[in-house]
């Protein structure tokens, strides 16, 4: 697919100026100047509905936001990568070479370039020892749980695709570039929703079937949002950052990953392929069942005296998972936590996080129907609904009390400074955490022409909270198109 910066400009108003600046930037790092890069716009994500369930297989949408990287991309005589970064002008031109780049080199930025491009290799050996040279910019933060990562590999990828001639289906790139991610080079266990959502563009729903090539895999919801009268912001501290490879996240994943075995066990007597099967009623009734079967599992699995982790009793984890799974176990060891209670407390979040991942997933449904009918308040309440099984589930907000304040607030239970009333006397419909967690930042949907009211309000609660060194940036956009290369004249 292929955009003009004409029609870009609706969801980037600065888009020329961007692309005009980063060809100047491009002739002016790489020689050869006769010689034309392809550019390609990759957006962030915003994640609509279905936290946590697209890594288990469970339906999830995202939002592609305004925000993008650009990516300069020509092909070179010589092999290898050389590329710069305009978010990381200190380095300089890196010079890699793909084949012997560790991810254990200063530099972590690169690593996805890298990473994408090596997995390209294995699925179309047409781009062999290739030589790219690459010039990247981009508008996504860092911070906020909107993709920066996904947004760089998906304009990689693109890129490379468009270089090499390669057809390749949005879908497939998706799952190439989360393959990448979670590869020994990049070590973040992430799901597939900001690949997916990137490469598909707008609103993407994500539905999970036997092969994720598959045309009913995932598709692209038409809304027309000009006419529905609130708008999605995303609230982040700036000075809150996460690592997904080494938040909670892989944790969570884990506990996620043994919860089916862990049902398989508590109902025998029912044919189990996925969570699918479950309903959040089936859980809450046999609670204390789960958990029985869940320190069986653990029980059999830890041994007793190393508190080592058996990997063989657990063959359904990623070696990424199993990892954080130990982490957490040795760290309850240190903290003196007795085997037993170390099995009790894993056993005891198993339920929980069950009824979170099946909650998001039947409020996908609800969420898609609501825009469809354009119901503002039913989105505003199921995401007020996300936000609270977000907590008190899934635990998104532990070692974050950011996050806390972000989601209490949005549904009303903390008052604006000053005042008695809240923000949902600012306009705001509903607030739930967006991402992996265990960061500050936060999806809200607010009430057309109350926007400037809200941040101000929300501003005003969490500094008086943490402190007036604690400001947040606000991102607000509409649907936006996914990873396309760029028309450009010179």
């Amino acid at each position: 697919m292929q955009h003009t910066v004409k029609s870009l400009e609706h969801f980037e108003a600065n888009i020329g100026e961007r692309v005009a600046n980063g060809l100047q930037v491009f002739f002016n790092t790489f020689a050869q100047k006769d010689s034309r890069p392809i550019v390609v716009r990759a957006p962030g994500r915003a994640e609509g509905i279905g936290g946590h369930t697209d890594y288990n297989r469970l339906d999830s949408v995202g939002i592609c936001i305004g925000q993008s990287t650009l990516a300069f991309m020509r092909r070179a005589n010589t092999p290898g990568l050389r590329i710069f970064s305009q978010n990381f002008p200190a380095d300089g031109v890196v010079d890699i070479n793909i084949d012997d780049y560790s991810a254990d080199l200063k530099l972590r930025w690169p690593v996805y370039a890298v990473a994408v491009i090596r997995e390209m290799r294995k699925s179309f050996p047409q781009i062999g020892a290739c030589g790219l040279e690459i010039f990247v910019e981009s508008t996504v933060p860092l911070t906020g749980g909107v993709s920066s990562s996904a947004s760089f590999e998906l304009a990689i990828a693109q890129g490379v695709c468009e270089l090499f001639d390669i057809d390749a289906k949005p879908m497939q790139l998706a799952v190439l570039c989360q393959r990448a991610e979670n590869s020994d080079l990049v070590k973040s266990p992430c799901g597939l929703l900001d690949q997916a959502t990137i490469a598909l563009g707008g609103i993407a729903h994500l539905r999970f079937g036997k092969d994720p090539f598959d045309a009913d895999f995932a598709s692209q919801l038409a809304v027309d949002f000009t006419s529905i009268p609130a708008e999605f912001i995303v609230s982040v501290d700036r000075h809150s950052k996460r690592d997904l490879g080494s938040s909670g996240y892989p944790v969570r994943r884990a506990i996620c990953e043994a919860g089916l075995s862990v049902l398989k066990a508590t109902f025998p007597e029912t044919q189990i392929d996925s969570y699918m099967d479950f309903s959040e009623s089936a859980i809450r009734d046999s609670r204390s069942r789960v958990i029985a079967a869940a320190v069986q599992i653990f029980s059999s699995a830890i041994e007793q005296k190393s508190f080592k982790l058996n990997r063989s009793r657990f063959p359904f984890l990623g070696d990424l998972t199993a990892h954080a799974l130990q982490c957490k176990i040795d760290l309850m060891r240190e903290a003196n936590v007795s085997w037993q209670q170390t099995v009790e407390n894993l056993a005891l979040l198993v339920p929980n996080r069950i009824l979170h991942i099946l909650g998001e997933h039947r409020r996908v449904a609800d969420f898609l129907d609501a825009l469809i009918q354009q119901d503002v308040s039913s989105i505003g309440k199921l995401f007020i609904e996300s936000g609270r099984s977000g907590l008190d589930n899934y635990e998104l907000d532990e070692g974050c009390p950011g996050l806390t304040t972000l989601v209490r607030a949005g549904r009303g239970e903390i008052s604006i400074p000053g005042t008695t009333k809240t923000l949902l006397d600012s306009g705001n419909l509903g607030t739930r955490n967006m991402g992996g967690g265990h960061s500050a930042n936060a999806i809200s949907f607010v009430k057309r022409g109350c926007v400037e009211e809200f941040k101000r309000d929300l501003q005003s609660i969490y500094t008086s909270i943490h402190g007036s060194g604690n400001e947040l940036d606000f991102i607000t956009f509409k649907p936006a198109p996914g990873v396309a290369t760029v028309k450009y004249d010179l």
